[in-house]
């Protein structure tokens, strides 16, 4: 039986809850025709707020 302590287990999901989470950001982003400059700064702001908390 492998172990996985409480540190990798929050590390995987938030990885997997931030990948899901832009993706999701970059879909509708292009889908109303922002600026690629536009959804780089929303997304650099997403990653900001996830890393603060």
């Amino acid at each position: 039986m492998q172990f996985i302590s409480m540190d990798e287990t929050v590390a995987q999901s938030t990885a997997r809850v931030k990948g899901g989470l832009i993706q999701e950001v970059r879909r509708v982003i292009r889908f109303k025709h922002y600026s690629i400059r536009t959804e780089d700064t929303y997304i650099q702001w997403i990653r900001r707020f996830i890393l603060f908390h």
